[in-house]
């Protein structure tokens, strides 16, 4: 969702504003996001939860235990 730009999210403007501040960065692992620089006022921490929160819905989705709930 990431990588394809495609961050579901309620239109909130702060987080908007979050998502937009965020610069993907490449590490040895794959992809990152993070500030423009460090001590760039322009925050991304609710980006950071919102693709947090997407991660961990995809892990419960795709987990057994979340098919064999009743």
């Amino acid at each position: 969702d990431v990588l394809e730009r495609q961050v579901p999210h309620d239109g909130h403007r702060v987080l908007r504003q979050h998502i937009a501040n965020a610069r993907r960065r490449t590490n040895p692992w794959g992809y990152s996001i993070g500030k423009e620089h460090r001590e760039s006022a322009r925050t991304v921490d609710l980006a950071v939860c919102a693709i947090g929160a997407r991660m961990l819905r995809r892990m419960v989705l795709t987990s057994e235990q979340f098919g064999k709930r009743k």
